[in-house]
């Protein structure tokens, strides 16, 4: 499919030829999944709602013949795609590497460096979001499943997928436990009902958030959850107040020495009186280091009656996202403290 090109146009067509390798994986899988001979394999409508015999009797079946299940990944029609998998991971990457170098910004490899993603974690986060992308998938992922409600991947399905069976069980929680990356910067989640409704980990279905997604298909926006107290703003150097030139602009050669010397924004706060221009001096700054404003109500925040901690996580990734200064403004509003 992208066997002639020389380089990527867009993020777009970047994401669709990731896809094609998503699809590979899968066609792996369902190759090992009818090697390892299973007979209740065909997609069933009631899962979830009975236990069968056959379902139990696979179970049982596959534990006897665990030491088997490297041959499976041994055999020749499994080792002739694996390496097919590979060839084409080589063309992405040589893809990839021409784009960039031509001045095409592709932003998966913008999103994997911000967040300092490894290959494999890139790979199981295109997994996560490509029933959102294309129906197909869902046929795929409930089919590898043998239920049709289960239409993105499971904790164990992606863990067999990139680490092999035998694997599967060690690694699963270190790359989708509470601490791992994925879930320490937001960029996974899992659709929990409430308190007891917790389906065990290995059945856990994670997926990704439209914001990230939309991200990835060159679309900015802030995070739903943070439309009601946050903005994204486009800065412009603005004409400064008069009044406050000079020591705007102090302030602003201020910013930007640090800026030059430590590769950050010092945290600071900047007071003054209505209509002195705070805003505007914000947004020049942010202008001049060619960075976003990601500007957040704080008063609003404080009356805020969700999870804070999770609300803070996804302010802090769609900074990194969109690469904004982080401006909490309303901080002189007479509020109540927090309890």
């Amino acid at each position: 499919m992208f066997k002639d090109k020389k380089h990527f146009e867009d993020s777009r067509e970047h994401l669709q030829a990731e896809l094609v390798f998503v699809e590979l994986l899968i066609k792996r899988q369902i190759l090992i999944m009818n090697l390892q001979n299973h007979t209740y394999n065909k997609l069933d409508e009631f899962s979830g709602m009975y236990i069968s015999e056959e379902e139990i009797g696979h179970y049982l079946n596959q534990s006897e013949k665990a030491d088997d299940l490297q041959s499976v990944y041994q055999h020749e029609k499994v080792k002739a795609l694996t390496d097919r998998i590979t060839r084409y991971r080589k063309n992405i990457n040589h893809l990839i590497s021409s784009s960039l170098k031509k001045g095409v910004s592709l932003r998966l490899p913008e999103f994997a460096k911000i967040f300092q993603l490894t290959e494999t974690e890139v790979e199981i986060l295109l997994c996560c979001l490509a029933s959102d992308i294309d129906i197909r998938f869902e046929r795929y992922f409930a089919y590898l499943q043998n239920d049709v409600s289960k239409k993105r991947p499971t904790v164990q399905l992606l863990s067999n997928m990139f680490f092999g069976e035998d694997k599967a069980i060690f690694k699963a929680r270190h790359f989708f436990g509470d601490n791992a990356k994925f879930f320490g910067k937001n960029l996974l989640n899992f659709n929990q009902k409430g308190i007891g409704d917790e389906p065990p980990f290995p059945t856990q279905q994670p997926n990704v958030a439209n914001s990230i997604i939309d991200f990835l298909l060159e679309i900015d926006h802030l995070d739903p959850s943070l439309r009601e107290i946050a903005e994204l703003v486009e800065p412009q150097m603005m004409e400064m107040n008069s009044s406050y030139h000079s020591h705007h602009q102090q302030i602003l050669e201020k910013f930007i020495n640090y800026y030059e010397v430590y590769n950050k924004i010092p945290l600071s706060y900047i007071w003054g009186p209505q209509g002195s221009g705070k805003n505007e001096l914000i947004e020049s700054i942010a202008h001049v280091l060619n960075k976003r404003v990601l500007r957040v109500n704080y008063f609003k925040i404080q009356r805020f009656n969700g999870d804070l901690f999770k609300l803070f996580g996804t302010i802090e990734r769609d900074r990194l996202l969109h690469s904004c200064i982080l401006q909490f403004n309303h901080c002189d509003e007479p509020t109540n403290a927090f309890d």
